[in-house]
């Protein structure tokens, strides 16, 4: 039996750093959809509340479906011989580069372009949270795994706080 690390001393692990920042980075993705999709959709697009409601289904949908497949596809790849932490990377990569979509959904010109462009950003978060889900049993020991995690979905928070802050700023000035 290891005897546990004090939380604290598990700052001093540049992974548990990196999982903090990677989440601080990324978890805004979901942030901005969940506060700030049904108040553009209606504001700037000019739908009505019951057609953005229809319209924003697809996003969460599209998510539900990353985080099934980012799971899946991962395994799927172990299981061909990757290692997990490869079939993990790889997955995540795709993800992230899918989450980059939400840059030509601001561009689109159509109200069903920019929500099938944001279902793409959505379901490449949800592949990428999946899998990220899963990093803190891979990197900490078994005892530290819930501190791991803790501290990495500390990261999250606060990038979800401050890019909610920023982006209610930025909507009150422009």
């Amino acid at each position: 039996v290891q005897s546990p690390i004090p939380w604290r001393d598990l700052l001093r692990f540049r992974q548990v750093w990196a999982l903090a920042l990677a989440r601080l980075l990324e978890e805004p993705v979901l942030w901005i959809g969940i506060f700030w999709l049904p108040k553009y959709a209606v504001d700037v697009r000019g739908l009505s509340i019951l057609h953005a409601g229809w319209l924003l289904t697809a996003p969460f949908l599209a998510l539900d479906a990353g985080y099934v497949s980012g799971g899946w596809i991962s395994t799927r790849l172990a299981k061909r011989g990757w290692t997990m932490q490869r079939s993990k990377l790889a997955v995540m990569t795709v993800a992230a580069l899918l989450m980059v979509s939400s840059i030509p959904a601001a561009q689109s010109g159509s109200a069903p372009a920019f929500f099938a462009w944001i279902s793409v950003s959505m379901f490449g978060h949800g592949a990428w949270f999946t899998n990220m889900l899963t990093m803190p049993a891979d990197i900490a020991p078994r005892g530290m795994v819930a501190s791991v995690y803790g501290i990495a979905a500390l990261g999250g928070g606060l990038g979800g706080m401050i890019c909610t802050e920023a982006t209610g700023i930025v909507v009150d000035r422009f």
